[in-house]
């Protein structure tokens, strides 16, 4: 009985105390939500401007340049989905990257409708990369440097493969990834 009587007492006293913190407690518990809230949009929407481009995120809508000098919106371009490729003409791993989806193009695992590069370069100059590597894809120019600024696109070659509905489905910097061409077909 004397435990019982001691485990009420603890119980009593236990919430007695929270009772008190509670009412000491509640001003300052108020403010820190009144002030989260407050602060809850502006911190959301630096967050939501600056993204990676991972898996499970959509690919954002922006302005590109094909190598001719006409203007497309990424969303135009990736209707029925695409394989993405960030190119930098200064990086070694890009040269391995546009060769394996040459040859996927070549062999026809890939369809050339269904990959696209993009570079950091302007048009003229992309045109001309486009050439000398031979590729049976097509290039476009971030000229404004979205991606960079907006999206930490900064390490390449980035392949995305971004799915019908315009979301990210494969994020990689490995150019020796395996492509398997039935769960491209999937994704695409």
């Amino acid at each position: 009985v004397t435990r019982m009587k001691k485990l009420i007492i603890v119980i009593t006293v236990l919430a007695v105390a929270g009772m008190v913190y509670w009412i000491v407690g509640k001003d300052k518990l108020q403010n820190y939500y009144e002030d989260s809230d407050n602060s809850t949009p502006q911190q959301t929407s630096k967050t939501t401007e600056k993204y990676r481009l991972l898996i499970g995120q959509r690919f954002p809508t922006t302005n590109l340049t094909n190598t001719d000098g006409h203007t497309v919106s990424t969303s135009e371009l990736l209707k029925g989905g695409k394989v993405v490729l960030f190119l930098d003409p200064g990086c070694n791993s890009c040269e391995g990257m546009i060769s394996k989806w040459v040859g996927l193009v070549d062999k026809r695992s890939v369809s050339a409708e269904e990959v696209i590069g993009i570079c950091n370069m302007e048009p003229v100059d992309a045109a001309l990369y486009h050439q000398e590597r031979r590729m049976n894809f097509r290039l476009y120019c971030d000229t404004a440097r979205y991606f960079w600024n907006n999206h930490d696109v900064t390490d390449f070659p980035l392949q995305l493969v971004v799915g019908k509905s315009g979301t990210i489905h494969e994020h990689t910097f490995d150019v020796g990834r395996q492509i398997f061409p039935d769960q491209l077909n999937r994704w695409l």
